[in-house]
């Protein structure tokens, strides 16, 4: 039997939790390895995550409104549920995955009972859930396990609980839901938690037996998905309350956004229904000159090309003088790239394809006319149609939606003010990206501009597209010089414009070594041959590629330089300078590209990226690399913030 329930649960912490905890936590480790063998259930069918197959709509929907990119799964048993496997949703096929179906960057698994996910999460995440956990912990920790959960999250909390008792038993002779309580005890819990987090949105599901039958009840709290309270929970007077801005999301499809109104001809699409059904060929709701904004992600390609122009007009229509429009849909010339450098994929019938087919022809899991595409656009040609309609000020910015470049695209532009006191424009509104409380230094806003209108993606050296911020590539040949680099170690060659660029710096200098560079497919590869370089296949953060490099870099070398440039998830760029550090000698340099995502200061949407792993590892390193700040502030910007570093 457990230990007897306290009397003050509020003694209990992360720190110090009861002695339940501890006895709770050492069965479920046991069940975890044993498996459940009173009820005879092996290890791999014990706790392995599946309850949460109930819950990925209402997750996602949360995800939608709030724009979550990463998630923390609080207790998520063996994790098996975000194995590859097709997803159904209301009894239709929707993804080959739990991840692929939310559209999230980041699935972070924390279960302290079983080893692989043991280990407590650092940082936060967009949304955490907690599925079929909460009653099988003690009642007497569950303040302090609630408040965690809210303290883990920066945009939404969901869980759901079940307050009756189980039919299965653990190990010891105790029923498996440690703590029933009825649905207000446990609404009483969370508004308590969420008391101290007025920001978070957040999603309690209760299911309780009623005579004989169960009882299902959702209980939310916080501001609606999206939004979040002006300075405390309290409700603002209306005389500070700005006028609401009309935003249309047009053809949402399953894609509903906080803050927009939905438009959609289908009255439901995965369950998800609009705010407003109508043609969006015709927007008869809307009054002419109304809307702020008009967003358009994927739909314009749905329409033949004879529509497309008076589609855009009906729209302006709309649009407010000054307002602006968006459009995002596939890149068709980035389709046409991958159809000519992979024929033998070209025509697969599920994700392999997503980049060429699909954006050609559109998703075949639909099975829905209206779903298929039926004309396709480059930059250029949209911007060139936006221009005709009249629209001012187009441009192409980075995509926000569905698979973001290089594979989607997004081009705006604005209606043109009237003439005489309509010509004034408006003062500025909402950004459409979450912008920074501070001033921004005008490095930060010149690389804000950079980065967000995409200039940086025509970058190109010797003919061979180079992703890289131009000032930062003449910081490198200066470091190359200064440091006498011999030898370059980069990850995530893309299309090889930095590796034949390093090349030839070192070809120029007449050093001995050569430019390794490595990533997990060569597609993209566009650089010719060069004899200083060295391409390898294979992912980055393995063993099996650092074997690699060190069979070719030699432990008696020259100054080296390392590039990490690969994958940009925290994860995946800490695991690559675990692996590279220790290779560097004293005097080495580090740059590690594109710490400034995650708002800092760009792409603010991505989750924890290279800049967090970079203060983690320098947590467990604290003496292993020097900041470069000169260097690095040198020309005022830079894709990598603090991410240049000289090896102690």
């Amino acid at each position: 039997m457990l230990p007897a329930a306290p009397t003050d649960p509020m003694s209990f912490s992360r720190e110090n939790p009861s002695p339940r905890f501890k006895a709770l936590q050492a069965l479920y480790r046991q069940m975890h390895a044993e498996g459940a063998r009173h009820h005879g259930l092996p290890p791999e069918k014990t706790f392995p995550g599946k309850s949460l197959y109930a819950h990925v709509k209402p997750i996602r929907q949360l995800i939608l409104a709030t724009g979550a990119r990463s998630i923390l799964d609080y207790g998520a048993g063996k994790g098996l549920q975000y194995k590859p496997q097709k997803v159904k949703v209301d009894g239709t096929y929707v993804a080959d995955g739990i991840a692929e179906y939310w559209d999230v960057d980041e699935v972070r698994c924390y279960d302290p009972g079983h080893a692989p996910f043991a280990q407590l999460p650092k940082g936060s995440f967009d949304g955490v859930i907690c599925t079929d956990v909460l009653e099988h912990c003690a009642e007497e920790d569950l303040p302090w396990i609630v408040a965690e959960l809210f303290g883990y999250a920066r945009r939404f909390v969901y869980a759901n609980v079940a307050c009756f008792a189980a039919r299965k038993m653990l190990p010891n002779g105790d029923n498996a839901h440690v703590t029933v309580r009825p649905p207000q005890w446990w609404r009483d819990l969370f508004e308590t938690c969420a008391a101290a987090h007025p920001a978070l949105t957040w999603e309690l599901g209760t299911v309780a037996v009623l005579d004989g039958r169960n009882v299902e009840a959702v209980h939310r709290g916080g501001p609606p998905p999206g939004e979040t309270p002006a300075g405390s929970t309290s409700p603002q007077p209306a005389a500070v309350v700005e006028p609401a801005r009309l935003r249309l999301n047009v053809g949402c499809g399953d894609k509903l956004l906080a803050g927009y109104v939905n438009v959609d001809v289908a009255p439901s699409r995965l369950g998800a229904r609009p705010d407003v059904l109508c043609d969006i060929r015709d927007l008869k709701p809307f009054a002419d000159a109304s809307a702020d904004e008009i967003l358009s992600v994927h739909a314009l390609e749905h329409f033949v090309p004879w529509e497309a122009e008076g589609l855009l007009r009906e729209w302006m229509r709309v649009l407010r003088p000054g307002g602006v429009l968006a459009v995002e849909c596939p890149n068709i010339a980035y389709a046409c790239e991958q159809l000519a450098g992979h024929p033998e994929i070209a025509s697969r019938y599920w994700l392999e394809s997503e980049s060429m087919m699909w954006v050609l022809y559109g998703d075949p899991k639909w099975r829905d006319p209206l779903m298929s595409h039926r004309w396709g656009y480059t930059p250029a040609s949209l911007a060139e149609l936006m221009r005709r309609v009249g629209l001012e000020n187009v441009r192409q910015e980075a995509a926000q939606y569905k698979r973001r470049e290089p594979r989607d695209m997004r081009v705006v532009g604005e209606r043109p003010a009237r003439a005489g006191n309509d010509a004034i424009r408006p003062p500025a509104r909402e950004p459409l990206r979450a912008a920074r409380p501070d001033p921004v230094p005008p490095g930060d806003a010149y690389l804000k501009w950079y980065y967000d209108s995409g200039v940086w993606k025509g970058v190109s050296y010797r003919g061979v597209r180079t992703l890289k911020m131009v000032t930062d590539l003449w910081n490198y040949q200066e470091i190359f010089a200064e440091k006498k680099i011999e030898w370059v170690l980069e990850t995530g060659t893309r299309h090889g414009g930095s590796a034949l660029y390093f090349a030839d710096l070192l070809a120029n200098a007449g050093a001995p070594g050569v430019v390794v560079t490595v990533d997990v497919d060569h597609r993209d590869l566009q650089a010719p041959p060069h004899p200083r370089v060295r391409t390898l296949l294979g992912d980055s953060a393995s063993e099996a590629v650092r074997a690699e490099v060190e069979r070719i870099i030699p432990r008696a070398r020259g100054a080296m330089f390392l590039i990490l440039d690969a994958d940009h998830r925290r994860d995946h760029v800490l695991r690559e300078l675990e692996l590279y550090v220790p290779m560097l000698l004293p005097g080495d340099y580090l740059v590690v590209e594109d710490t400034c995502v995650n708002g800092h200061p760009v792409r603010p949407d991505f989750g924890p990226g290279p800049w967090e792993a970079v203060g983690e590892f320098l947590e467990r390193h604290p003496a292993t690399l020097r900041w470069d700040r000169e260097r690095e502030s040198k020309f005022g910007a830079t894709f990598a913030p603090r991410g240049h570093f000289v090896r102690l």
